[in-house]
């Protein structure tokens, strides 16, 4: 007897030979695929099942990988983002305003906002700029997602310079202002890598995750060709070589955002330059057509997302291995990988290309691959999820066709790719665990965890004093553009309150 059979089902394999099976079937066994084919073969195969789900008007598919987010957000939604110091405003609040269990909270949010829209497995860079002075964060990020039932891959490391850095803990409700030195956050990043790094039956996964390439260039921004002249700095390659280390030393991989400048000053560090196929980079923005070339030489992996500003068509005609993001739960947006494939595939077509011909670039069945196989590669996590294959993990979803929206399907994959949201998976397994049925969530209480998420971000973000984010937010009907009448952010009063940025 197996544990789970899905038949009469749509199954897009995402396999080597891209198979879409027409009246499909997957089979299921202690947490495993066990088969892949027809339903009439596997009704003869599997005479005796503990649960099968007809799958009629659906697509069965491998979950989605999400290559790129970030810790945090999902509480500040809707609140911090009309502001032109946002990155200033998030980093004080995570730094200095919110609770060690804040972090389990809006994981448990996030979890429940990638399980929603079929994203299995979600890389997560706690904070904005990492927060890394202690390994709480990050373990309870990945508790909350754990409990979900989720694949997560916590990403954590030292934030840029100058060292000491300025935090506070929230202590018996009263806010505790300490200094951490750049040796305390690589010793939190390497116990956070130890104890997170394969844990939960290997659903928890723990990567090296600075912040910025290089120390020496801008983390957030291209750096200009001007100030690059002299190569990485003795910090910067101190910084190298302490990250190679934990990653060599448990055996895990490397994952940072990067911008232009910043991969053509690392190539300049040689062997300890943070290249090569155990390293993914996320963005790319305002890269050079000599560092894409870089990204190929070397077999860097990259993310990308709608908002990077990066040149996604000639980075693929390079070889780079490439995979979309969500960049969530971001602050305007949600974690639906349909949205995101849709909105790069509007934001990057039309790159290098005249009149019409921007209508052929960045066809359907590729974003596809870029939100399931390829993204699981560039992460190294290709041998177990990515596709519907024999051997592998079972992390499946289900799509529900029988819409308007998606009527009549002449072709699968452009169907779902260009008229698909996340709403419309209905079922969602991980390692064969039925997770989401029906579009009942299985796993936890959803209205609790919503209802405790909505607490704690209340109760942070009055904590802090961002009134003007929360209350009597001004409205600008009718007009085209807004200017706002009263201050949001006082980036001094951050800088006097210990924050930097």
């Amino acid at each position: 007897m197996i544990d789970l059979l899905l038949t009469e089902g749509t199954v897009v394999t995402m396999d080597q030979k891209r198979r879409i099976i027409e009246d499909g079937a997957v089979a299921v066994d202690q947490g495993k695929i066990l088969f892949v084919g027809s339903s009439k073969e596997a009704e003869v195969k599997f005479p005796e099942v503990r649960k099968t789900i007809n799958c009629r008007n659906h697509a069965v598919m491998p979950g989605f990988v999400d290559v790129h987010g970030h810790g945090g957000h999902a509480l500040i939604r809707g609140a911090i983002f009309d502001t032109s110091n946002w990155m200033a405003a998030v980093t004080q609040l995570y730094n200095h305003y919110v609770t060690d269990d804040y972090w389990y909270y809006e994981g448990r949010v996030s979890a429940l906002d990638h399980l929603r829209a079929g994203i299995t497995t979600s890389v997560c860079i706690i904070g904005a700029q990492q927060r890394c002075d202690d390994p709480v964060f990050s373990i309870n990020h990945a508790k909350g997602y754990s409990e979900t039932g989720l694949r997560e891959v916590v990403c954590t490391g030292p934030s840029q310079p100058p060292w000491p850095h300025k935090f506070s803990r929230i202590i018996d409700g009263k806010r505790v202002l300490m200094e951490v030195s750049y040796e305390q956050v690589i010793e939190s990043m390497e116990t956070v890598i130890r104890e997170l790094n394969h844990s939960c039956n290997d659903r928890i996964r723990a990567f090296v995750s600075p912040f910025g390439l290089l120390p020496s260039t801008n983390s957030s921004f291209p750096t200009e060709a001007d100030v690059m002249w002299a190569g990485p700095t003795e910090f910067d390659l101190h910084q190298l070589k302490e990250m190679w280390r934990i990653a060599d030393k448990y055996d895990t991989r490397i994952h940072a955002e990067a911008y232009g400048g910043s991969i053509y000053q690392m190539h300049k560090a040689g062997k300890l330059a943070l290249l090569g196929p155990r390293v993914h980079l996320q963005h790319t923005s305002g890269c050079s057509f000599d560092e894409l070339q870089i990204l190929a030489d070397t077999g860097t992996h990259v993310g990308v997302t709608f908002q990077s500003s990066t040149m996604l068509i000639p980075m693929l005609w390079m070889g780079v291995k490439t995979a979309i993001g969500t960049d969530g739960p971001k602050l305007l947006g949600n974690a639906d990988m349909f949205q995101s494939m849709r909105m790069t595939q509007n934001k990057h077509k039309d790159e290098l290309t005249f009149s019409t011909n921007f209508m052929f670039n960045l066809p359907s069945d590729r974003l596809l691959e870029m939100t399931t196989i390829d993204a699981a590669e560039v992460i190294g996590w290709e041998d177990d999820i990515g596709s519907l294959e024999i051997g592998k993990k079972a992390d499946i979803i289900t799509v529900n066709l029988m819409n308007p929206r998606m009527t009549p399907r002449f072709n699968i994959i452009d169907t779902m790719v260009m008229l698909g949201n996340g709403n419309d998976v209905d079922n969602v397994f991980v390692d064969g665990v039925h997770l989401l049925e029906n579009g009942k969530v299985l796993s936890v209480d959803e209205e609790k965890v919503l209802m405790e998420g909505d607490k704690v971000a209340r109760e942070s973000l009055e904590r802090i004093g961002y009134q003007n984010f929360i209350d009597g937010k001004e409205h600008f009907w009718g007009k085209v553009r807004r200017y706002d009448s009263r201050p949001k952010f006082d980036l001094e009063w951050q800088r006097k309150d210990g924050g930097y940025y």
